[in-house]
C-alpha cells in the first residue's frame, strides 16, 4: 500500500505493547483477555499503515496465575493462535530493536519523532472505535495471521441462525458498577424465545466458558447446542459466522459482532460504543425486540452461506 510518509517517520517502527506486569520480549508476565489484546493490536495495525511505520511482531505469549488456580479450560497463554504477518519484524532482529531503539508513545504520532524509534501502542483506549473505519483491513490481517487449525468454522461452513456468547468464568454476580459482571442466563433465554416468537424455529449455538451445569437452563432448550472450536480466536471466528448474535457483557463479544456485522443484541449498558455499519442492527434491551430490528434479522437469515469474513471492498486502503 502506498501512502505519503512523513520524513521524520522513515525507518521508524510500531509495536503493540500488550501489557501485563512485564514484557520480556519472548513472553509477558500477566496480561488481559484476547479481546483486549486485539484492541491494541488492531490500533497498531491501522496507525502503522497510516503513518508508514514498520510493525514489530507482538509478544502474544503470556503467563497468568488466575486461569491455573481456577483450572479454567483456557489458560489464556495465546502462544499458538497467530503467526507473524509477512511484513512484521521477528526473531533476533525483533529482540535487538526492542532492546536497543528509543521508544515513543503513540501520542507523538503527527509530530516529529527521532529516526529509527519505536512507536509504542498500549492499553485498550477507544476499544474498537479506531478500527471501525478500516474493518476490511483489520479482518483481512486477522484472518491472515490466525493459524489454520483455528479457522475450522470457516473451513466447515459453520453458520448457525443464532449464536449466543455466555461469559461466566471469572466474572462475578456483583453490580455492573463494580466491574466485570455475569449476565443472568435467563436473559439469554428470554432473547432467544422472543427471536423465535417472531422468526420461527431457529438453530442456536452456545459458546461459553461456563460449565454445563451453569448453562443447563439454556442447553436444555430444543434446538440449542453447545459449541466450541477449541480456542478463544477460533470461537471468535465461529461466533462471527452466525446470522444473529446474542452478546455477553464481555468485550470478547465485540469482536464477533465487528467481524460478522450481523444483527446483535446487547444487555443494556454493555454496548460500549457503536460497532456495526448499520446501527439499526444493534440494540441494547432487557427483552423487547423492536419490529425494525426483527426486520434486520429476517434479512440476515436470508444471506448467503457462509457469512463473509471481510466485506466487498477487498482493496480498502488507509490514507496518511
Amino acid at each position: 500500500m502506498e501512502s505519503e510518509i512523513a520524513p521524520s517517520y522513515r525507518n521508524c517502527y510500531a509495536f503493540p505493547y500488550l501489557g501485563g506486569a512485564r514484557d520480556l520480549g519472548l513472553m509477558r508476565i500477566g496480561g488481559a483477555g484476547l479481546a483486549n489484546l486485539l484492541f491494541v493490536w488492531s490500533r497498531c495495525l491501522v496507525e502503522a499503515r497510516r503513518h508508514g511505520l514498520r510493525r514489530i511482531s507482538p509478544t502474544w505469549l503470556q503467563i497468568l496465575r488466575g486461569p491455573w488456580v481456577r483450572n479454567d479450560p483456557d489458560k489464556r497463554t495465546y502462544h499458538d493462535l497467530f503467526d507473524p504477518a509477512p511484513d512484521e519484524v521477528t526473531g533476533i532482529s525483533r529482540l535487538r530493536l526492542l532492546a536497543g531503539k528509543q521508544w515513543v508513545p503513540e501520542e507523538q504520532l503527527g509530530k516529529p519523532i527521532p529516526e529509527g524509534s519505536i512507536v509504542s501502542f498500549r492499553d485498550i483506549r477507544g476499544l474498537l472505535l479506531p478500527s471501525i473505519p478500516y474493518r476490511d483491513i483489520v479482518c483481512e490481517e486477522l484472518l491472515q495471521i490466525v493459524r489454520a487449525k483455528h479457522k475450522r468454522a470457516l473451513q466447515t461452513g459453520f453458520s448457525p441462525d443464532v449464536a449466543i456468547h455466555v461469559r461466566l468464568g471469572d466474572y462475578s454476580n456483583a453490580d455492573f458498577s463494580k466491574g466485570n459482571t455475569r449476565l443472568d442466563v435467563g436473559w439469554y433465554i428470554g432473547i432467544l424465545k422472543r427471536l423465535r416468537g417472531s422468526l420461527g424455529s431457529l438453530s442456536a449455538a452456545v459458546f461459553s466458558d461456563g460449565t454445563d451445569e451453569e448453562l443447563e437452563p439454556l442447553l436444555t432448550i430444543d434446538g440449542v447446542t453447545r459449541v466450541t472450536f477449541g480456542s478463544s480466536i477460533a470461537d471468535i471466528i465461529g461466533l462471527s459466522q452466525a446470522r444473529i448474535f446474542i452478546a455477553s457483557g464481555s468485550t470478547f463479544s465485540m469482536w464477533p459482532s465487528f467481524i460478522g456485522q450481523m444483527p446483535t443484541v446487547w444487555f443494556p449498558g454493555r454496548l460500549f460504543h457503536p460497532i456495526l455499519e448499520d446501527s439499526r442492527k444493534e440494540i441494547e434491551t432487557h427483552l423487547d425486540l423492536p419490529a425494525e430490528f426483527i426486520a434486520r434479522c429476517e434479512n440476515s437469515l436470508e444471506r448467503a452461506h457462509p457469512v463473509p469474513f471481510v466485506g466487498q471492498d477487498g482493496n480498502q486502503e488507509i490514507g496518511a
